[in-house]
């Protein structure tokens, strides 16, 4: 099993090689510009044919990588190999064959679905922000060239990546005549926002809120039922619009009803007013939120007697899940258990570890801090606290 998580890891740095149509509708292509491929029924046009060329070249290159760590005669020696590997992995060529994608693409008319794939793929070769001037060149040929492609919603996740990508998505919003990329779109506008808004001081993320609020709510009135994911865009907003306007930093964080499994009743956070308080959602199987065990013990151990608590809200599907862990890993603090509803669901929660850091007052000061990050603002709520207190 751990050889094969450690696989999967590796190939987790092995980029996409192809473009992927999310919307299962194929565009018309001119037959002038197609030929049949040998023994196939699947026509393509001489620049897929170059595109599939390149792919294959730089898929090899990925190949030989991994071959080593195939190849390791036992487990231990490719758990070994895999720092070697996964650094030899990222000195692939990859800026070179996003130029020669993007060289490709200018070959071809904007019809061809070769042109727009090629596009694609140059974007894919320089996702990890490897060359930022690659992605712009490859983004603003996109949307001028192929801004009506019903595959554009499959490359809003690029867009939305590069530094103007907010306003990039705005034109394809109001230009498009594909209601479903222009939702999905607005909706990839609101997550660059929110991005940005994390970054940046309380007047500026405060503004950005606003104006997030703002396409949420024209979202919600006239996308809601685009299909995202497993639901629709208003289902998302809906939850999305609560955590914009009650769980941004500064505000007093809602109140939270929750089973303490210390002694199977009730809590609520409305019980620890008056210490800096950590909410640290969580679960079991989240290997992130298990590497953060040994200094979230050592932390709560050195605030002892300082008004602080920290509170660990298992999404864990079962409580003896939880409570079968703990008898085995020392977590001396407080530990809820959500029942996969209540904050998972009321608070929007999309990934763990999801953190909130709240002040002696309740107001949510931070989130998303781990290490010694999270650390350093506690030891400064604490101060706080205590200065309060005395006062």
């Amino acid at each position: 099993m751990k050889i094969r998580f450690a696989y999967l890891v590796l190939l987790g740095m092995v980029l996409p090689l192809f473009a992927q149509d999310t919307t299962g509708k194929k565009a018309p292509t001119k037959p002038a510009e197609l030929i049949k491929s040998p023994g196939s029924d699947v026509e393509k046009s001489e620049g897929q044919k170059k595109l599939d060329s390149l792919r294959n070249e730089f898929k090899k290159l990925q190949d030989d990588v991994i071959q080593e760590y195939k190849d390791a005669k036992s487990p231990e020696e490719a758990q070994k190999l895999i720092p070697k590997i996964q650094k030899n992995l990222l000195k692939l060529p990859r800026e070179e064959y996003a130029k020669k994608a993007i060289a490709l693409s200018k070959t071809m008319k904007p019809a061809d679905h070769g042109s727009f794939d090629s596009l694609v793929f140059a974007m894919s070769m320089v996702s990890r922000g490897n060359n930022k001037e690659i992605m712009k060149e490859a983004v603003d040929m996109i949307v001028k060239d192929h801004s009506k492609n019903p595959k554009m919603i499959s490359v809003l996740g690029f867009i939305s990546s590069t530094p103007d990508g907010a306003s990039v998505l705005e034109k394809i919003a109001t230009k498009t005549d594909d209601r479903n990329l222009a939702g999905l779109a607005w909706y990839a506008i609101t997550e660059n926002l929110q991005k940005e808004a994390g970054d940046v001081g309380p007047k500026q993320a405060e503004e950005l809120n606003k104006r997030t609020e703002m396409i949420y709510e024209k979202l919600a009135k006239d996308y809601a039922d685009v299909s995202m994911g497993r639901g629709t865009i208003g289902d998302t907003i809906k939850a999305a619009l609560f955590e914009l306007q009650n769980l941004s930093v500064g505000k007093v964080a809602p109140e939270v009803l929750c089973l303490n499994i210390d002694g199977d009743k009730e809590d609520k956070l409305s019980n620890y007013k008056g210490k800096v308080v950590v909410l640290d959602i969580w679960a079991t199987w989240c290997g992130p939120c298990k590497a953060m065990i040994p200094h979230e013990r050592e932390m709560n151990e050195k605030l002892k007697g300082k008004p602080f608590a920290f509170i660990s809200i298992s999404g864990d599907d079962a409580k003896e899940t939880l409570t079968s862990f703990l008898e085995k890993e020392k977590m001396p603090w407080v530990h809820w258990f959500a029942d996969r509803k209540g904050i998972l669901k009321d608070w929007n929660i999309r990934f763990y570890p999801t953190m909130y850091i709240l002040d002696h007052k309740g107001v949510i000061r931070a989130k998303g801090l781990r290490g010694e990050e999270l650390e350093k603002k506690v030891n400064e709520l604490v101060v706080e606290a205590e200065k309060a207190k005395k006062s």
